[in-house]
C-alpha cells in the first residue's frame, strides 16, 4: 500500500476537429446512402454493434480517409487533457513533479511523447512515456504511487489515443474503436486513508503478435501493401483474454481478504458488452458498482480508465471512495488496482 495519496482530479477531452459518430453513420460509410437495404441483402444486421455495447464514438477523422498531416493527434489531445485537469485542480504545472504520458499511438517514432507534451505544457521535469497496450494507464498509475512513496508531491498522467488511424473499414475494430485523451493528478495529502491499496500487473508475451498492429517500424512497401499497419487479433484470442480479466480481479478481490463489499465502484476497461456482462456476473450482487461507459465512448484504448473515472467522478464523488480498476490489453498486459481516492 502507498497511504496518504489523494486523486485531486480527472478529465477528458477530445478532438476538437472531429466528430462524434453513430452506429448508422458507420453503416453510411461502408455500405453507402441505403446501407439499410443494402446490408439485408448481404445478410448483416444492422443492430449487431449495438448488441456488441457499440453505439457512438469520437474519431478525429474517419479510418482510412486521407490526411494532410495537420490534423489534431495523440500529444494534441493528451495537451487538452492535462490542461483541463490543471485547470479543474488549480494545481500549477510547476508543482508536478513527474509527468507520465501514456499512449500506443504516439506520433513520434524515437523522442518520448512525454518529452514532446510537456514542452506543450511548459513543464520543465521528470517526464517518460509509457506503453503497455491497453493496461497503459493501469501500469501508469501504478508507478505514480511508487514515485509518490518518495519525495514526489504531485504526479500528473496523461493518457490519448487516435486508434481510428489505425483501424480499417474492413476490419474487426471499425465500430468498437474510439479517439480521446483523459488526465489525473495524484498528490500526497495529509489523510492516511487514501492512496493505493492494493495492486496487481501481470504480462505474457508468447501473445505479444496476437493483437495489435503487426506491421514493423520504420513502415516497409510490403507490409503496407499487405495491410499489416492496421489493427488486427488472431481468432482465438477473445477466448483466451476472458480468463486474464478474472485473474487481474481476484489477484485482488479474492473473496477473502477482500471482496466486494470493499469496493464502492469497479471501473474496467471498456472493451464490449460480452465482457463487461461476464465482469457484471462475478460480481453477484454487486453488480451495480460495474461502471459501464462503452455506449458513449467505445473503446478508447490506454485512455478508456481515466475517460471513465473522469465521468464517473463527475456523477458522484466523495473522499475516501474506494475504486478498483482492472485492464487487459494487447501485449498481452494486465492489471488491476485498488485505490482510495
Amino acid at each position: 500500500p502507498v497511504l496518504g495519496v489523494a486523486l485531486l482530479g480527472a478529465t477528458r477531452a477530445f478532438a476538437a476537429s472531429g466528430s462524434w459518430v453513430s452506429n448508422d453513420d458507420i453503416h453510411a460509410l461502408l455500405y453507402g446512402d441505403h446501407w439499410k437495404s443494402n446490408m439485408i441483402e448481404q445478410g448483416l444486421d444492422p443492430e449487431h454493434p449495438r448488441r456488441k455495447g457499440f453505439s457512438r464514438r469520437h474519431w478525429t477523422l474517419p479510418p482510412e480517409s486521407p490526411r494532410t498531416g495537420d490534423e489534431e493527434n495523440s500529444a494534441d489531445l493528451m495537451h487538452r487533457a492535462a490542461q483541463e485537469v490543471l485547470l479543474q485542480t488549480g494545481v500549477n504545472i510547476s508543482e508536478i513533479d513527474l509527468f507520465i504520458a501514456v499512449s500506443t499511438t504516439s506520433p513520434r517514432y524515437t523522442s518520448s511523447l512525454g518529452t514532446l507534451v510537456a514542452g506543450m505544457l511548459g513543464y520543465r521535469g521528470a517526464t517518460f512515456e509509457m506503453k503497455s497496450g491497453c493496461s497503459s494507464t493501469i501500469y501508469a498509475i501504478s508507478i505514480a504511487y511508487q514515485f509518490l512513496a518518495g519525495p514526489a508531491r504531485s504526479v500528473l498522467i496523461a493518457s490519448a489515443e487516435t486508434l481510428s488511424r489505425v483501424i480499417s473499414r474492413n476490419g474487426p475494430f471499425i465500430y468498437a474503436a474510439g479517439d480521446g485523451a483523459g488526465a489525473l493528478i495524484l498528490q500526497k495529502g495529509k489523510d492516511p486513508q487514501r492512496g493505493l491499496l492494493a495492486g496487481f500487473l501481470d504480462s505474457d508475451g508468447s501473445y505479444a503478435d496476437a493483437m495489435g498492429v503487426p506491421g514493423i517500424l520504420p513502415p516497409i512497401r510490403e507490409a503496407l501493401d499487405q495491410g499489416l499497419y492496421f489493427m488486427g487479433q488472431s481468432a482465438n484470442l477473445a477466448s483466451d483474454v476472458r480468463p486474464r480479466w478474472l485473474e487481474s480481479q481476484e489477484a485482488i478481490i479474492d473473496g477473502k481478504e477482500r471482496t466486494m463489499d470493499d469496493i464502492d465502484l469497479y471501473i474496467p476497461h471498456q472493451t464490449s458488452s460480452s465482457i463487461l456482462d461476464m465482469l457484471s456476473d462475478s460480481m453477484g450482487s454487486h453488480s451495480g458498482k460495474l461502471y459501464r461507459c462503452l455506449e458513449r465512448f467505445g473503446n478508447c484504448g490506454s485512455a478508456t480508465i481515466p475517460i471513465a473515472l473522469s465521468e464517473a467522478l463527475e456523477n458522484g464523488f466523495s473522499p475516501g471512495m474506494r475504486i478498483f480498476l482492472n485492464a487487459v490489453g494487447g501485449g498481452l498486459a494486465w492489471g488491476s488496482l485498488l485505490i482510495s481516492v
